[in-house]
């Protein structure tokens, strides 16, 4: 993963770095990426911070034991595939869906 960062998009982001140009700003943006695909990886406690309303997120709880995909209805109504909750359950944790893998 590390690899992929570091390695520049494009020979004319080589030619720029190797003579100087916007390196401060490379190593910016890698740093950019890096913390983006870490807060993009973290559970997110429900308490913490909520989803927007009706973006499809995966959730997770220790009684459930496995991840759901699933969204908020309104502020509070929790749907997700195999279950409806009146309310989030206390502990629920979220995190975005991943990306889908780019087509070769």
């Amino acid at each position: 993963m590390i690899d992929e960062l570091l390695k520049p998009a494009s020979d004319d982001d080589l030619r720029k770095f190797a003579n100087g140009d916007s390196g401060i700003q490379w190593y910016r943006n890698i740093a950019a990426e890096l913390l983006r695909r870490r807060e993009a990886d973290r559970w997110i406690l429900n308490d913490e911070r909520t989803p927007e309303v009706d973006e499809i997120v995966q959730w997770t709880h220790k009684s459930w034991k496995r991840v759901k995909e699933g969204y908020l209805t309104d502020t509070a109504h929790l749907k997700v595939w195999g279950g409806e909750y009146a309310s989030v359950p206390k502990g629920a944790m979220w995190k975005p869906m991943p990306e889908p893998p780019e087509s070769t």
